[in-house]
C-alpha cells in the first residue's frame, strides 16, 4: 500500500490491462464492502482516478466476446461474486 496513490497508478504497477480486458467495467471494491465504479465524466477520471485505501481490491474484468447476454451476465455475476469474496477474506485479516 502507497497512501495517496489511485487505482490507476495500481493497474500500471501491475502490468496495465490486458487485450482481454473490459476497460469499461473496471471497478474498486473497498475494504468495508462498498464498490466504486463507473466511467466518471468529462472532468473526472472514474474510478481510476479513486484514491486507494488499505484492504481496498481493483477489478478488472474480461471481456465476453461470445454468447448471449445471458451468459454475459452470468460470467460478470461470477467474477463480482469472486471479488467480494476475496474482499471479505482480506477485510476479516485485519
Amino acid at each position: 500500500y502507497k497512501p495517496g496513490k489511485d487505482a490507476g497508478w495500481y493497474l500500471q504497477q501491475a502490468g496495465g490491462a490486458t487485450n482481454i480486458a473490459n476497460k469499461k467495467a473496471i471497478f474498486l471494491i473497498r475494504a468495508d464492502g462498498s464498490v466504486v465504479g463507473g466511467s466518471g465524466g468529462l472532468f473526472r477520471g472514474g474510478v481510476l482516478s479513486a484514491e486507494v485505501r488499505p484492504g481496498d481490491m481493483l477489478v478488472v474484468p474480461e471481456k465476453a466476446f461470445s454468447g448471449t447476454t445471458r451468459w454475459k451476465n452470468t460470467l460478470e455475476t461470477a467474477q463480482l461474486a469472486y471479488a467480494v469474496g476475496i474482499a471479505i477474506q482480506v477485510a476479516r485479516s485485519f
